[in-house]
């Protein structure tokens, strides 16, 4: 019986490099983001726009306090938006504070509706008209391929955030996001660290949860967490039709 003598040495090598090279090839051009990946983020936050006519979601809102597990002020708002019109908060319950119920969740409410609909909502978007975006690095979250992107505010404002966003590296839409208010919001003390994920429902990008931390000598740690629950989503259809006729999703 003839048997096919086993490679050694750099003959053995030579064959393991070969075998994987097809795998690192893949690998190394899945880090590398395309030449216009800045174009392509802009692209996916105006097909969101274009797409989504609406939708309702719960929102659970917390406030927690010095590192305590149990919140000091709690409310359950039921969240409608209407592109075009903006949003509608609903609070179903509410309990603890008072004060951080007035001061704290209300004027957060607030101040999601009045940034929710027309241009003022342009200027909040995650593109290049509000941000410079540079290309950090590639990596899973979440089992999803990412890019993060470094961003810089082009202006000062509460509702920009000076820190990184990761970006699916297929439909370019947002993973998570995190970093500082570029001006502080008038509701804290200095600038809350902000973190916010999302996830692919009906093919739209939704979040489904929010934490702002702040410090402050008088007050301590505060953390405002909210979770996002039983979404219903109304696309709209014209829209989705249209981003798919001209690429916007993913342009050549």
């Amino acid at each position: 019986m003839i048997r096919n003598p086993k490679p050694t040495g750099i003959l053995f090598r030579l064959t393991l490099a070969a075998a994987f090279l097809p795998l690192w090839n893949h690998a190394a051009s899945a880090q590398a983001p395309p030449k216009d990946l800045v174009q392509r983020i802009d692209h996916a936050q105006s097909a969101r726009e274009t797409d989504l006519a609406g939708y309702r979601v719960t929102e659970h809102y917390y406030v927690l306090r010095n590192g305590n597990t149990q919140p000091v002020a709690d409310a359950v708002v039921q969240t409608v938006y209407k592109r075009g019109e903006g949003k509608e908060f609903n609070v179903i319950s509410r309990s603890g504070s008072s004060f951080l119920q007035r001061n704290l969740i209300d004027r957060v409410l607030a101040e999601e509706k009045n940034i929710s609909n027309g241009e003022l909502r342009k200027s909040v978007l995650v593109t290049s008209a509000n941000y410079t975006m540079g290309f950090v690095r590639a990596e899973q979250l979440a089992g999803r391929n990412c890019f993060i992107v470094k961003l810089t505010p082009k202006r000062k404002s509460p509702y920009l955030v000076t820190g990184q966003v990761w970006i699916d590296a297929h439909t370019y839409d947002i993973v998570h996001i995190e970093g500082r208010p570029s001006a502080a919001p008038s509701m804290w003390v200095g600038l809350p660290i902000i973190r916010r994920d999302y996830r692919q429902l009906e093919g739209f990008s939704m979040a489904t949860e929010a934490r702002s931390e702040s410090k402050n000598f008088l007050f301590g740690t505060t953390v405002l967490k909210i979770d996002y629950e039983n979404y219903q989503i109304t696309p709209d259809l014209k829209g989705v039709a249209e981003s798919k006729q001209e690429g916007v999703a993913e342009p050549k």
